[in-house]
C-alpha cells in the first residue's frame, strides 16, 4: 500500500520534526545527539516520499530531500507542490475513483 501526506501535515509535521531534531542534537547527551541525527535522517523518507506521490511526482523526488543544501529545493517544491488526496490515504481511493464500473 502505498501512502501519500497533503501540504499542510507535511508542513507542521516537517517542521516539529527538524525543530526537535536540531534541539537533541545541540543537547551534551550522546545519545539524544543520535537521536536527533536519526529524525533528520528519517525525514525525508517518512515525509517527504509520500508528499511526493501525492503531488503526482515520482516517489524518488522526496529522496533528493537527502541531498545536504541541495535538498532544500526539493523540500520547497513539495510544500507548494499541487495536492491530489488527503492526509495518509492510499493509492486503492485513487484507482477506485478512477475507474468508472467500480470494483469488481
Amino acid at each position: 500500500m502505498h501512502y501519500t501526506i497533503s501540504r499542510i501535515p507535511y508542513l507542521l509535521l516537517g517542521l516539529v520534526a527538524q525543530v526537535t531534531a536540531v534541539g537533541l542534537i545541540y543537547e551534551s547527551h550522546e545519545m539524544l545527539r543520535v537521536l536527533g541525527i536519526v529524525i533528520l535522517l528519517l525525514f525525508p523518507l517518512i515525509l517527504a516520499v509520500p508528499r511526493a506521490r501525492d503531488c503526482g511526482w515520482p516517489p524518488w523526488l522526496g529522496l533528493l530531500t537527502l541531498i545536504p543544501i541541495l535538498g532544500l529545493v526539493p523540500a520547497v517544491a513539495l510544500a507548494f507542490g499541487p495536492t491530489r488526496m488527503g492526509i495518509f490515504e492510499g493509492h486503492e481511493h485513487a484507482s477506485a475513483e478512477e475507474d468508472p464500473e467500480g470494483p469488481s
